[in-house]
């Protein structure tokens, strides 16, 4: 099923290759997820072998078994690099931003080039530091009295994953509504009177912080007449704006290119 997929998903070439050699790979070695005090433990990445943006129906791993497989952070990496060329259009431009996404884990203040090997490094030292500051300390030590209380009353009515039913989805969808009317920028105008305000100079009317940078006192607008129909106008200096509109320029066009047609005549 893998191999039918595989080649009606991805384009063939040298990238398909070697990207298909390293799930092989990690495949015949039927890896596994051990836990962290067993001591052949080994860090792994679950990885979907066709991505689940270009293919939505093969996301569920519990159904599609064959489209999981347990990779290292470098393979991880890697498999993300190929994956960008080894699509066309929208779909290697979702493995683009996968990709940006995954080489984001760390702060690149400085664009320093991200690689592999520095991936599985950060990402390891990342798991093991974590994991180190909280082996054998409770719930109240880590997060508080308060938040963990928070946390075990949630953890505590968490339903187990799954599809959601028609009535869930309903709930879910009218509580997204009541958001979106709470947004910073709508409580914003709920609270703040926002009238639109006239400039002094050049009498267009804008809103209040377009009129504090860029109009009254700050205004430089200058007054042009329009040589077409010698309509007064304002316009920026540094725009060059001759005319007031785009039917005055046509026309003016217009009427050059008579002269010229009759001149050659």
């Amino acid at each position: 099923m893998l191999n039918n997929h595989f080649n009606l998903t991805f384009l063939s070439n040298k990238y398909s290759k070697c990207y298909y050699n390293i799930v092989s790979k990690a495949l015949q070695a039927d890896r596994e997820k051990l836990p962290k005090n067993n001591k052949n433990f080994v860090y792994y990445e679950s990885h979907h072998i066709i991505p689940k943006s270009i293919k939505p129906e093969f996301k569920d791993l519990s159904v599609n078994a064959w489209n999981k497989v347990l990779l290292t952070p470098k393979e991880h990496f890697i498999c993300h690099l190929l994956l960008t060329k080894m699509l066309t259009g929208i779909d290697c431009q979702k493995m683009c931003y996968a990709f940006r996404a995954m080489c984001n884990n760390q702060s690149n203040r400085h664009q320093t080039r991200f690689v592999s090997n520095l991936y599985e490094m950060h990402k390891k030292a990342m798991v093991t530091k974590l994991s180190d500051s909280r082996k054998g300390k409770t719930f109240d030590e880590i997060y508080g009295k308060e938040k963990a209380n928070e946390l075990k009353l949630k953890f505590k009515d968490r339903k187990p994953r799954g599809k959601m039913t028609e009535e869930e989805k309903q709930i879910k969808s009218e509580s997204m509504k009541e958001r979106s009317k709470t947004t910073p920028w709508k409580r914003f105008l709920q609270t703040n009177s926002f009238e639109m305000k006239k400039c002094e100079v050049c009498s267009l009317e804008v809103g209040p912080s377009n009129y504090l940078q860029h109009h009254g006192t700050n205004c430089k607008r200058i007054l042009k007449t329009c040589p077409a129909c010698n309509t007064a106008f304002f316009a920026i200096p540094w725009e060059n704006k001759k005319y007031c509109c785009q039917a005055c320029y046509d026309s003016i066009r217009r009427t050059q290119r008579i002269s010229a047609s009759a001149d050659l005549t």
